[in-house]
Protein backbone atom coordinates (compact mmCIF):
# COMPACT_ATOMS: atom_id res chain seq x y z
CA UNK A 1 0.00 0.00 0.00
CA UNK A 2 1.24 3.44 -0.78
CA UNK A 3 1.12 5.54 2.02
CA UNK A 4 -0.49 8.86 1.00
CA UNK A 5 0.31 11.54 3.74
CA UNK A 6 1.94 14.67 3.05
CA UNK A 7 5.87 14.62 2.43
CA UNK A 8 7.94 17.35 4.61
CA UNK A 9 8.22 19.54 1.89
CA UNK A 10 4.91 19.59 0.83
CA UNK A 11 3.77 20.80 4.38
CA UNK A 12 6.09 23.96 4.36
CA UNK A 13 4.06 25.35 1.56
CA UNK A 14 0.79 25.53 4.48
CA UNK A 15 1.10 28.66 6.34
CA UNK A 16 -0.57 27.44 9.24
CA UNK A 17 1.27 26.35 12.43
CA UNK A 18 2.83 23.54 12.49
CA UNK A 19 0.48 21.64 14.62
CA UNK A 20 -2.77 22.61 12.51
CA UNK A 21 -1.28 21.28 9.20
CA UNK A 22 -3.13 18.44 7.81
CA UNK A 23 -1.40 14.97 7.91
CA UNK A 24 -3.57 14.07 4.29
CA UNK A 25 -4.60 15.94 1.08
CA UNK A 26 -8.27 17.44 1.36
CA UNK A 27 -10.16 15.14 -0.55
CA UNK A 28 -9.12 12.06 0.93
CA UNK A 29 -11.13 11.75 3.61
CA UNK A 30 -14.43 9.53 3.64
CA UNK A 31 -17.53 10.20 5.72
CA UNK A 32 -19.60 7.71 6.58
CA UNK A 33 -23.18 8.20 8.04
CA UNK A 34 -24.98 5.37 9.97
CA UNK A 35 -27.03 4.08 6.57
CA UNK A 36 -23.81 3.94 5.17
CA UNK A 37 -22.34 2.10 7.86
CA UNK A 38 -25.26 -0.12 8.42
CA UNK A 39 -24.92 -1.40 4.76
CA UNK A 40 -21.37 -2.20 5.74
CA UNK A 41 -21.82 -4.18 8.90
CA UNK A 42 -20.56 -1.56 10.97
CA UNK A 43 -23.28 -0.56 13.25
CA UNK A 44 -21.31 -0.12 15.95
CA UNK A 45 -19.55 2.64 17.19
CA UNK A 46 -15.57 2.28 15.80
CA UNK A 47 -13.17 3.37 17.98
CA UNK A 48 -11.12 6.99 16.84
CA UNK A 49 -7.78 5.72 15.74
CA UNK A 50 -8.97 2.37 14.78
CA UNK A 51 -7.73 0.78 11.41
CA UNK A 52 -9.56 -2.01 9.09
CA UNK A 53 -9.12 -3.52 5.29
CA UNK A 54 -11.25 -2.12 2.88
CA UNK A 55 -12.12 -2.72 -0.92
CA UNK A 56 -13.06 0.58 -2.57
CA UNK A 57 -14.43 0.43 -6.70
CA UNK A 58 -14.41 4.18 -7.82
CA UNK A 59 -15.28 5.70 -11.30
CA UNK A 60 -13.20 8.67 -13.12
CA UNK A 61 -16.14 11.53 -13.16
CA UNK A 62 -13.68 14.42 -13.82
CA UNK A 63 -10.46 15.13 -15.31
CA UNK A 64 -8.61 18.59 -15.61
CA UNK A 65 -5.42 20.14 -15.99
CA UNK A 66 -3.79 23.45 -16.55
CA UNK A 67 -0.58 24.78 -17.40
CA UNK A 68 1.53 26.06 -14.64
CA UNK A 69 4.47 27.94 -15.35
CA UNK A 70 6.04 27.06 -18.98
CA UNK A 71 6.34 23.21 -18.59
CA UNK A 72 4.62 22.39 -15.36
CA UNK A 73 0.60 20.70 -15.62
CA UNK A 74 -1.63 20.75 -12.28
CA UNK A 75 -3.50 17.57 -12.85
CA UNK A 76 -6.88 16.92 -10.88
CA UNK A 77 -9.05 13.93 -10.81
CA UNK A 78 -12.08 13.64 -9.50
CA UNK A 79 -12.93 9.88 -8.21
CA UNK A 80 -17.04 8.80 -7.37
CA UNK A 81 -16.64 6.04 -5.03
CA UNK A 82 -19.47 3.57 -6.39
CA UNK A 83 -18.77 0.03 -4.42
CA UNK A 84 -17.02 -0.64 -0.91
CA UNK A 85 -16.80 -3.43 1.83
CA UNK A 86 -15.24 -4.03 4.59
CA UNK A 87 -12.66 -7.24 4.84
CA UNK A 88 -14.32 -9.87 6.54
CA UNK A 89 -11.93 -10.40 9.23
CA UNK A 90 -11.69 -6.79 9.98
CA UNK A 91 -15.36 -6.55 10.25
CA UNK A 92 -15.88 -9.14 13.50
CA UNK A 93 -13.01 -7.12 14.77
CA UNK A 94 -14.78 -3.68 14.66
CA UNK A 95 -18.29 -5.21 15.51
CA UNK A 96 -16.41 -6.53 18.87
CA UNK A 97 -14.56 -2.99 19.46
CA UNK A 98 -17.63 -1.35 18.91
CA UNK A 99 -19.46 -3.36 21.77
CA UNK A 100 -16.82 -2.98 23.85
CA UNK A 101 -17.25 0.87 22.93
CA UNK A 102 -20.72 0.94 23.74
CA UNK A 103 -20.42 -0.91 27.24
CA UNK A 104 -17.72 1.76 28.01
CA UNK A 105 -19.11 4.85 26.69
CA UNK A 106 -22.89 4.04 26.20
CA UNK A 107 -22.75 5.13 22.28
Amino acid sequence: MIDMSYEEIELKDFSTPSINKPKYPHGLKLSLGKEELKKLNLEGTPAIGQKFNMEIVVEVVEVSSELEGSDEKSLRVELQVKEMEVKKDDTEEVIKQSDSSQIIYGV
